[in-house]
């Protein structure tokens, strides 16, 4: 015979699983930044043909020497690294000059955001 105590002992058993399943769930589908982050920075050192420690995160990729035309070949090679769609609009962002917004952090954001769109379809 089953108590009311066992009862909320499996149930809350019962509560544990799904949660754990849940959440093994939302990490296989989480964008994983960090891979994101270490991606575009070896994609960067390489169109601008610099060493890792010159890389400011915050700092102008303009200021690195980088141009229009190296931004584009950028792009280019961010979209087939991660299979994503670059819009003109994420990178030069309406009222600013792409040469005061492309960051390194900029570009992560926006192949993260790219991702998580392709992710949900």
């Amino acid at each position: 015979m089953y108590s009311l105590e066992r009862a909320r002992g499996v149930f809350a058993m019962w509560l544990a699983a799904l949660a754990l399943c849940a959440a093994a769930t939302a990490a296989e589908s989480a964008v994983d930044v960090a891979n994101a982050t270490q991606r575009v920075q070896r994609l960067v050192q390489q169109q601008l043909g610099v060493a890792a420690n010159t890389l400011d995160h915050s700092k102008p990729l303009a200021a690195l020497g980088m141009d229009e035309l190296d931004l584009v070949e950028l792009v280019m090679a961010l979209e087939e690294e991660f299979d994503i769609s670059i819009p003109d609009e994420a990178v030069e962002p309406a009222g600013r000059s792409w040469q005061d917004s492309v960051t390194t952090r900029r570009l992560v954001d926006i192949v993260v955001d790219q991702l998580r769109k392709k992710q949900k379809g």
